[in-house]
């Protein structure tokens, strides 16, 4: 399921992407000084990826959805009127984030970009319905969806992975007009 699915755990699989990327970094990081220090320094690269890389797959899709028209529509709507609800049904579609992170380095008062990183992300939905109340998505109820991911750092693949045949976990939020998360319907 998606929901248990780290946007990590799509890229590096069963692998230990702490232990891997530092390797599959090394060779990108030809400005830092040899030996013991390079290898730490790219230990430390690779946990600030890997944390930057641990976030559900569904956040990504509902971070997406928010900036739909018809969503800002609704939201709008029920601003306006707090006791408004209304209903959201999105046909077949595709969810893409494209992101390019970097990685700098600060010593001695002065910052160097080390890295840049490219990071595409896309989940395709049969369908999904979203529930709108108080100006945000309330409650998601979504189809099965598949999922890939690609992270680059120019024309170096870094990590690529594809899950078919997921399902996205249904999400609700309290109906109280609050700023709670959302959380898996029960």
């Amino acid at each position: 399921m998606i929901s248990s699915t780290s946007l990590i755990s799509l890229l590096f699989g069963t692998d230990d992407a702490k232990a891997a990327l530092p390797r599959r970094l090394g060779p990108l990081l030809v400005d830092l000084p040899a030996g013991s220090v390079a290898a730490d320094l790219a230990t430390e690269i690779a946990t600030a990826v890997t944390d930057l890389l641990d976030m559900p797959l569904g956040r990504l899709a509902l971070e997406a959805w928010a900036k739909h028209r018809r969503v800002r529509w609704a939201c709008e709507q029920t601003r306006k009127q707090p006791r408004r609800r209304e209903v959201v049904r999105l046909a077949a579609h595709k969810v893409t984030v494209t992101q390019h992170p970097s990685v700098e380095l600060a010593l001695a008062g002065t910052t160097r970009r080390l890295l840049t990183l490219d990071l595409v992300i896309e989940v395709t939905v049969t369908v999904a319905t979203l529930i709108v109340e108080y100006g945000r998505i309330a409650e998601v109820r979504p189809g099965s969806a598949t999922a890939e991911a690609t992270l680059s750092a120019g024309d170096v693949r870094l990590a690529h992975g594809a899950l078919e045949r997921i399902e996205l976990p249904a999400l609700r939020r309290p109906s109280d007009g609050g700023q709670s998360e959302l959380r898996r319907a029960s």
